[in-house]
């Protein structure tokens, strides 16, 4: 990583990696103090240019109220942002290359784990109405990316498909397959 001064430099003039960068020094409090008010701040900036990682690392920072007030409801707005990135096909445009795809898995990453938390949201009714058949589709979507954090999303359905009824089952199946054909760019 580079140094906190060329990272705020960089930050400063607008470009999003070090914006994201340091976001997370301020956030771990590697290299300088922990401060996330300033890890709020940058990965701020960095988010309301597009940067995916930030949108969801934002939205997670509103969920549990660090460094900024504690607000469900953009949580959500910043996990719909991040997942958007799956319909726009940022993905699709990104090559194999050993740097970019890090950089891609990245991506799939932030955007699964927002999909996951995004059902979270919808189950608990936290800034949105409690949907469980909303909080399965999104659910569903990040366990069918596979990878890191699908057995957090199976053990979710499992519990809700033991509170809803086969008719709520099917809407939610019914629903996750609306919502794969909007997302599809992401590769499921």
């Amino acid at each position: 990583m580079r140094s906190f001064h060329d990272l705020l430099a960089s930050a400063r003039d607008g470009d999003t990696v070090s914006q994201c960068d340091l976001a997370i020094m301020y956030y771990e409090g590697k290299h300088v103090g922990k401060n996330n008010q300033e890890a709020a701040f940058w990965w701020m900036q960095a988010a309301k240019q597009g940067h995916v990682a930030s949108q969801y690392n934002l939205a997670n920072i509103y969920y549990r109220g660090e460094g900024v007030k504690e607000d469900f409801s953009q949580a959500v707005i910043w996990y719909r942002k991040a997942v958007e990135h799956a319909h726009d096909g940022i993905l699709i445009e990104i090559s194999d290359d050993h740097a970019l795809s890090e950089l891609r898995r990245g991506i799939m990453i932030s955007i699964q784990a927002a999909f996951i938390n995004l059902g979270r949201c919808y189950g608990s009714g936290h800034g949105v109405a409690k949907d469980d058949v909303e909080a399965y589709a999104f659910y569903n979507l990040g366990c069918s990316m596979g990878g890191d954090f699908s057995e957090v999303a199976r053990k979710n359905i499992a519990i809700l498909e033991r509170k809803m009824t086969r008719e709520e089952v099917a809407e939610a199946q019914r629903r996750t397959r609306e919502l794969k054909s909007y997302y599809s760019k992401v590769g499921f």
